[in-house]
């Protein structure tokens, strides 16, 4: 029994000794503004990261592929009923036509792969819609 727990325990953890596994889960992360976006008006961003075990997560946020830190908040870390926790970072911006704002997130189980989610305004003009023919 003692080996099979320990083939379970490599498959779904990192296992430093024969009786201590470490569990982690990657983070899910989604991107959002707290108000409905008018151009050129302050707003926040808003990335959840959720679903990750241990903490922490280090979140990083980049404007138009710059990193910024002015205006970043990081709330506390909340536990779910699962075990695992989740937790908000926020951004105040004031967007502007085509700008691309992403939020990135390195956890250990990502194994420094980092996710990255992207968020950007763009007005839709009619010179952009091409027409479909049936």
């Amino acid at each position: 029994n003692f080996l099979a727990f320990t083939s379970i325990c490599l498959v779904t953890a990192t296992c430093y000794a024969f009786s201590l596994c470490v569990f982690t889960e990657p983070p899910e992360t989604s991107i959002y503004p707290r108000n409905d976006v008018q151009l050129a008006v302050e707003n926040t961003l808003i990335c959840h990261v959720t679903g990750f075990f241990p903490p922490p997560v280090n979140v990083s946020w980049t404007k138009n592929n710059v990193v910024v830190t002015e205006g970043v908040s990081l709330s506390q870390y909340r536990p779910r009923s699962d075990g695992t926790f989740h937790v908000f970072s926020s951004l105040k911006i004031t967007p502007e036509e085509r700008d691309i704002y992403s939020c990135t997130v390195n956890h250990r189980a990502l194994q420094d792969r980092g996710t990255e989610e992207k968020w950007t305004h763009r007005r839709i003009f009619y010179s952009d819609i091409k027409p479909v023919h049936l």
